[in-house]
């Protein structure tokens, strides 16, 4: 039997696909990865946040799923674009407005590409910079309200694989601005 490895992915929409809004876009995607294998489910409170880097684009549904998978690191990167094609994601602007995002924030705790292309990659917060495929944790996490404040719903103490602090800790270091505006929505 394959070990289960803790898998963190963050889920965010800002347009609608065929008759579906942001937020049952985003519901939708959870059925789909759990159909794909990811297991011991917990999904983080549903929260509006404006775009991030700030533009004229609709506001973003976002939440957090953590739960388990026997699939590797790739596997779950090719899964999760798989998913996003599914709903017509279009990669054709780099953060731009989409119908889905569903970005690997942590995989059992690896880092990858290595600790050191990792700092010079989450130091580089720019449409220009060159990624490569995979890398983690996610190189912007800790500094993104919209993704730290649905992580606290799930896991509030669990650590981040390169600074060693706790995600509430994270989130509570962001400025009160940031954090204001993830803003809870009631879903049905």
């Amino acid at each position: 039997m394959t070990e289960k490895k803790l898998c963190w992915l963050a889920l965010g929409s800002n347009l609608s696909y065929g008759d579906m809004q942001p937020i049952d876009v985003v519901k939708a995607a959870i059925v789909a990865l759990k159909d794909a294998g990811l297991n011991g489910v917990r999904v983080s409170f549903f929260y509006r946040t404006a775009p991030v880097p700030k533009s004229d684009q609709p506001d973003f549904i976002n939440c957090v799923v953590i739960g388990h998978v026997s699939h590797s690191a790739l596997e779950m990167l090719e899964i999760c674009q798989s998913i996003e094609i599914s709903f017509e994601r279009d990669r054709a602007v780099r953060w731009g407005a989409r119908t889905l995002d569903i970005d690997i924030l942590n995989y059992d705790g690896q880092v990858y590409p290595s600790l050191d292309e990792w700092h010079v990659l989450a130091s580089n917060v720019s449409p220009d910079t060159e990624m490569p495929k995979l890398v983690l944790p996610h190189p912007y996490m800790h500094a993104r309200a919209f993704v730290l404040k649905p992580l606290s719903d799930v896991v509030p103490l669990l650590r981040h694989p390169v600074y060693n602090r706790t995600v509430d800790d994270l989130y509570s270091d962001l400025p009160d601005e940031d954090r204001a505006g993830v803003i809870p929505v009631e879903v049905k």
